[in-house]
């Protein structure tokens, strides 16, 4: 018969807790979980991304995103988000220097925090501020 009541908006928003990664996706992965991949051609695409890294592992909707150029051509940067930091492992440790037909290299990494606003404190000095003074001391 017919579905019953309601919209798939309300089943996905009742189902989100229990699907693995969520729905979208997006800001809820750790950053062990999440690749920065560099170098990629002109004409890739979202598809391309997801073509190439889902033989690794599980990647949730929209875990894949090549950036655009206003034009539509990948800007040679992507992000590819895996379930589990494993496999993402794995996808670093296979495609990471794949030399591409122009002789550049695929370069893939874990997404790397970025703190906002401030720029990170420096390691406190022992000798107020200056620079570092050298131990001579051997055993």
């Amino acid at each position: 018969g017919r579905g019953g009541g309601g919209s798939i908006q309300m089943l996905k928003a009742g189902m989100l807790p229990t699907l693995p990664g969520g729905i979208s996706g997006r800001g809820s992965r750790p950053n062990d979980c999440q690749l920065l991949v560099k170098g990629l051609p002109p004409d890739t695409t979202d598809a391309d991304l997801l073509e190439i890294f889902s033989p690794f592992g599980a990647i949730p909707p929209k875990g894949v995103k090549a950036m655009l150029t206003h034009d539509g051509m990948c800007t040679g940067v992507g992000w590819v988000d895996f379930n589990d930091a494993a496999t993402a492992q794995t996808a670093i440790n296979t495609l990471h220097g794949t030399q591409l037909v122009d002789g550049s290299l695929l370069r893939i990494n874990v997404k790397q925090a970025r703190s906002w606003g401030a720029p990170s404190p420096s390691p406190p000095t022992q000798n107020g501020g200056a620079a570092p003074v050298a131990s001579a001391t051997k055993t």
